[in-house]
C-alpha cells in the first residue's frame, strides 16, 4: 500500500518536462513514448535536451539524427566532458571510430581519465588495430588499476594479436577480483 502511494506522489510522464520525459521513455525502453517525446521537443532546446535526444535516437535505430543531437549538445557547451565523451560513444555506435577517437581525444584534454583512454583503446579494438588499442588500454589501467573493462580487452588482445594465453589469463584474473560475477568475463576464463 504504501508503495502504491509513493507511487501516486510521483509526477506523471506528462508532466514532465521534454527532457525528463525522454530520459523516462529512455527508462522504461518504450519506443512509442520515445517518438512522441521526440515529436514534441522544445523550440529551445538545452544541450541536456539534445543529449537525452542523441540517446533516444539512438535507440530507436535512427543513427543520423543521434549524431545531430549529439552534435548540438556538443555545440551548446563546448569543452563539456560528459558531452564529449557521449559524443565518442555515439560515434562508437554509430560505427565511425575515427570520429569517436576525435571526440574522446577532446574529452582528454578536457580530462585524463581511465573512461577516456579505455573508450579510445576500443575505437582502436574495433578498427582491428590491436597494438595501438592495447597501449590506450594500459594506459587506462595505468591510471585506474580497477579498470576490470581495459583488463578484459587486454586479455583479448592478447589472444586475438599474439595468441598468449598466460597474459590473457592474468588479465583475466584482475578483470574477476573486481567483478568475479561478470559472466562475460566467467565464459572466456575457464
Amino acid at each position: 500500500m504504501i508503495s502504491f502511494l509513493f507511487l501516486l506522489l510521483l509526477p506523471a510522464p506528462s508532466d514532465l518536462d521534454a527532457t525528463e520525459r525522454i530520459i523516462h521513455c529512455i527508462g522504461i525502453r518504450d519506443r512509442e513514448c520515445l517518438t512522441t517525446a521526440l515529436k514534441s521537443s522544445p523550440g529551445n532546446a538545452s544541450p541536456e535536451y539534445f543529449s537525452a535526444a542523441a540517446e533516444a535516437y539512438l535507440l530507436l535505430g535512427r543513427n543520423p539524427e543521434a549524431l545531430a543531437a549529439i552534435a548540438a549538445a556538443v555545440k551548446g557547451k563546448p569543452g563539456d566532458y560528459d558531452l564529449l565523451m557521449q559524443q565518442g560513444r555515439t560515434y562508437q555506435r554509430c560505427d565511425d571510430q575515427l570520429q569517436a577517437i576525435q571526440s574522446f581525444l577532446l574529452a582528454a584534454k578536457v580530462k585524463q581519465s581511465s573512461e577516456v583512454f579505455y573508450y579510445i583503446g576500443l575505437s582502436f579494438f574495433l578498427l582491428h588495430e590491436y597494438e595501438r588499442a592495447g597501449k590506450h588500454f594500459a594506459h587506462a589501467v595505468q591510471l585506474d588499476d580497477k579498470n576490470h573493462k581495459a583488463e578484459f580487452m587486454l586479455a583479448a588482445i592478447d589472444i586475438l594479436k599474439d595468441n598468449n594465453e598466460a597474459g590473457a589469463k592474468i588479465h583475466l584474473e584482475r578483470a574477476l577480483a573486481f567483478e568475479p560475477q561478470n559472466p562475460h568475463y566467467l565464459l572466456h576464463y575457464g
